[in-house]
């Protein structure tokens, strides 16, 4: 209650806060719910194992792979993004595990989940990276702003964010005022 008015007054100090607690506290929750996991239960129950990654990956497929197709992917990009967005590690383990903690589902039930769901996060991912993997290409036109700051004389094009953002500084500095980017990329670039 102390500290309230000060994480009021600075927002950025109340994001890192949020950031350190969410890094400390993250793998506490992944070693608690990954203890729970019996052994002998994902030996038994590989088949539904099996089963229930299916499922979960066919239906990721049916929901993100045509828009992939909408927005006019390649097709081996557009498998690739279907393929890394096909995880819900973070979800599905919460929810198993509330299932677990308010005894809706039992371990069993528990172990078979959790392992589907961590399955459906590296199955697909080691599909991707083998097989989908894009090819990188060389951005030549669309790098005018960052050559900007390493010293190429390149132009920037039309829609170029550094030159509606100088518009803006320049009638910034006419108007009196300073401009935070004039001699400085911002940090999201490098």
């Amino acid at each position: 209650m102390v500290l309230a008015p000060v994480f009021l007054a600075d927002k950025e100090l109340t994001h890192r806060i949020r950031v350190i607690a969410f890094t400390v506290l993250t793998p506490f929750y992944f070693l608690k719910a990954g203890s729970l996991v019996r052994a002998d239960v994902i030996v038994d129950a590989a088949g539904l194992i099996v089963v229930y990654l299916a499922v979960k990956m066919i239906t990721k497929f049916v929901g993100i792979l045509p828009l992939t197709r909408l927005f006019r992917f390649e097709r081996k990009e557009g498998m690739y993004t279907t393929l890394m967005m096909s995880t819900g590690l973070t979800f599905g383990s919460i929810s198993a595990l509330f299932g677990l903690t308010n005894h809706i589902i039992d371990e069993r039930q528990y172990t078979i989940l959790l392992t589907a769901v961590i399955g459906s996060a590296v199955v697909p991912t080691l599909i991707a990276q083998r097989w989908f993997q894009p090819d990188f290409k060389q951005l030549t036109s669309t790098a005018c702003c960052s050559c900007r700051y390493r010293g190429a004389r390149v132009e920037c094009m039309p829609g170029c964010w550094w030159r509606m953002t100088g518009r803006r500084a320049d009638r910034r500095r006419s108007q009196g005022r300073s401009s935070w980017h004039e001699n400085s990329p911002p940090s999201f670039i490098w």
